[in-house]
C-alpha cells in the first residue's frame, strides 16, 4: 500500500473518531473525502484533500507539491498534510484551511514554482514546533491535529 493511501486511511479513521460521517468521491476531482456532520443548525459538510510526505533526511524536511490547476480555496475546503516521522509509521498531521494557504501564498509565505505551476511546501519540525520553511518561514504548529478547526468551519 502506498504512503499516500496509508495517510488517507489514518485521516479517515480520525475523522470517524471525531464524529464525522465520511464519503469518498466516485471520481477524483481534487477532493479525497467529504466529511459530514449533523449540528444544531442542520447537516454540514467539509471537503478534504490529503497530502502525505515522508521525511527527507539529507535536507531535514518534508516536501509536498500542490498543482495550481488543482488548488482550491473555499471556506469549507481543508488540506491535511500527513508528515511521516523518520523511521516509523507514526504521523503528524497539519490541518490547514485552504483559505489560509491562499492567504499565505499571496503574502509570499509559500514557494511558488513558476516553471511547474505549483506550490511547493517544505515543512520542518524545530524544537517541537512545525514550520513551513520555503518562502517566508511560518510557524504552523497551531494547525497540528487541528480537528477543532473543522467544527468551527462547517458550512451548509
Amino acid at each position: 500500500m502506498s504512503r499516500g493511501k496509508i495517510g488517507e486511511a489514518d485521516i479517515l479513521k480520525k475523522l470517524i473518531e471525531n464524529g464525522f460521517e465520511v464519503y469518498l468521491p466516485f471520481v477524483d476531482v481534487g477532493v479525497d473525502f467529504i466529511a459530514r456532520k449533523e449540528t444544531a443548525e442542520g447537516v454540514k459538510h467539509i471537503d478534504i484533500q490529503v497530502k502525505t510526505s515522508r521525511y527527507y533526511p539529507k535536507t531535514d524536511r518534508y516536501w509536498i507539491d500542490i498543482r495550481m490547476k488543482a488548488f482550491k480555496a473555499f471556506d469549507n475546503y481543508f488540506y491535511f498534510f500527513v508528515l511521516q516521522k523518520p523511521e516509523s509509521n507514526i504521523y503528524d498531521v497539519l490541518i490547514i484551511p485552504s483559505k489560509t494557504l491562499e492567504q499565505y501564498w499571496k503574502e509570499g509565505r509559500l514557494h511558488y514554482d513558476k516553471k511547474h505551476d505549483r506550490l511547493r511546501l517544505f515543512f520542518r519540525k524545530e524544537k517541537d514546533q512545525w514550520y513551513q520553511i520555503r518562502g517566508k518561514k511560518t510557524n504552523l504548529h497551531k494547525f497540528l491535529d487541528g480537528y477543532e478547526l473543522l467544527g468551527s468551519s462547517l458550512v451548509e
